[in-house]
């Protein structure tokens, strides 16, 4: 159930941010949803014990937040590298955040022995550093 929400939570995101993605842009939007995710990791971080309900429905909005992500990141890319061809950029980019799927589970292992809170703080601190990377961008093309 946990899995399902977090992919559905990634699904409905799709509209919501293709909407806004059109009104504020990708950077703003790519800060927002980071930061929407580091707000969702922290219940988990605080207080790792809740009711299997409300843990569905936190795992539900962090699939929200999780999965815009990367389409973000690759049309920011693909604005900013205009000469290249966006299969390539896109790519990269899969290739970029496959190899963030491989170290994922051997850092959030030992933290996940640890408790679930040491894990979503450490998923927390790299949304984190997304959303400042992405408003340093933001600053850097003005």
């Amino acid at each position: 159930m946990m899995l399902a929400a977090n992919t559905l939570g990634g699904a409905v995101a799709n509209t919501p941010v293709s909407f806004l993605t059109a009104r504020i842009g990708r950077r703003w939007l790519l800060t927002g949803v980071a930061l929407l995710g580091v707000a969702v990791c922290m219940p988990l971080v605080l207080a790792p014990q809740w009711p299997r309900a409300g843990l569905i429905l936190l795992l539900g909005a962090f699939g929200f937040a999780q999965y815009p992500l990367y389409t973000l990141c690759v049309g920011i890319t693909t604005l900013q590298a205009p000469h290249r061809p966006s299969e390539q950029v896109a790519s990269e980019m899969l290739l970029l955040f496959g190899l963030g799927t491989i170290a994922g589970p051997m850092i959030g292992g030992p933290l996940l022995h640890r408790g679930i809170g040491w894990m979503f703080g450490f998923i927390a601190v790299t949304f984190l550093a997304i959303g400042l990377g992405a408003a340093a961008c933001r600053r850097i093309a003005r």
